[in-house]
């Protein structure tokens, strides 16, 4: 749908038992909302599963309801943020951000994704560190991947600061980075 510039935030209030929701290639998608007083969020109370890709002008995602379980955001090149709620999403299992190249941090607050089991960042290199005291946090977390975010491997890897704390993790996945050219 390359029309759509903004959520619509009003179509999905008549989709409240909406479970999966995927969306793609909205190529004028920015993400702001249809009331810019304040953040909205998505009206969708029963929603499990949300995949957003392929949205190049992507700026912004709003709130997240609390139902979510899996996330997936990949190929929006221009995202800034994270929603700023995602750290209140408990249940929250699956967790992946991949080829999002404006993306210079990970929210604080994400100590509160208490059901986390997996977590993919890839080809974010602008995301340098995980926010402060995140790994002692997720007690669930049985799967960590990390590649082509060159700052962040070289933290988890033996020799980084956060190496004792993946050490625990049961199943890793994280690429040594390539050396500089």
């Amino acid at each position: 749908c390359s029309n759509i510039v903004r959520w619509p935030v009003e179509e999905l209030r008549c989709l409240p038992r909406l479970r999966r929701l995927s969306i793609s290639y909205c190529s004028k998608l920015e993400g702001k909302g249809s009331s810019s007083e304040e953040e909205e969020i998505l009206p969708l109370p029963q929603l499990e599963t949300l995949y957003i890709g392929y949205c190049d002008s992507l700026l912004q995602i709003p709130k997240l309801p609390a139902s979510l379980e899996e996330i997936e955001i990949s190929w929006c090149t221009s995202l800034l943020a994270l929603p700023s709620n995602l750290g209140d999403l408990a249940k929250l299992r699956n967790l992946r951000v991949s080829s999002c190249g404006a993306l210079k941090e990970l929210p604080d607050g994400m100590d509160g994704l208490t059901s986390l089991e997996r977590l993919e960042i890839g080809d974010c290199p602008g995301i340098e560190r995980f926010p402060q005291g995140l790994l002692q946090r997720l007690p669930a977390l049985k799967y960590l991947r990390i590649y082509r975010c060159p700052d962040l491997q070289r933290r988890c890897r033996e020799g980084g600061e956060y190496f004792n704390l993946v050490a625990s993790i049961p199943y890793k996945d994280i690429e040594a980075p390539e050396p500089a050219p």
